[in-house]
């Protein structure tokens, strides 16, 4: 199990930007900004909702996609303390948001195939929709 690293124990961990890469039985690797690093927008400034919302969505995605999947939840703890010290309130219902993308597994509707095809008007996209049945995504080329 990964525990976040301190400075004494320095042997099994380095730094390397805003990551930080873990010898465990085999390489992680976590994001681990500090809290003094850059300091967030205060919560109570007068930016509205969407703005706010866009700074705690990209503060955790920053987590969640530059972590291992060994690691991804565990990372989540030094954002959640960053977006807490400054006043953020609506992280659950974000973290919800980007968490469910990123879980194991297909995800309806999700495309597993493509093909590229020649278009040609009135059958393209008769093709594309048959084709959208069964998973495969249509994207239409043009020769010029």
């Amino acid at each position: 199990m990964y525990h976040r690293p301190n400075k004494r124990d320095s042997s099994s961990w380095l730094q390397f930007v805003d990551l930080i890469l873990v010898s465990c039985p085999g390489l992680c690797w976590s994001y681990g900004k500090s809290l003094a690093s850059n300091p967030l927008l205060p919560a109570r400034s007068s930016h509205s909702k969407t703005v706010k919302r866009g700074i705690v969505k990209s503060v955790l995605s920053s987590a969640i996609s530059k972590s291992c999947s060994h690691l991804r939840f565990q990372s989540m703890k030094s954002p959640v303390d960053r977006l807490t010290s400054s006043g953020y309130s609506l992280i659950c219902s974000v973290i919800y948001g980007l968490v469910v993308p990123f879980s194991d597994g297909a995800r309806p509707g999700e495309f597993r195939h493509a093909a590229v095809v020649l278009y040609f008007r009135g059958v393209s996209h008769n093709l594309g929709s048959a084709a959208a049945e069964f998973g495969v995504w249509v994207v239409f080329s043009n020769c010029f």
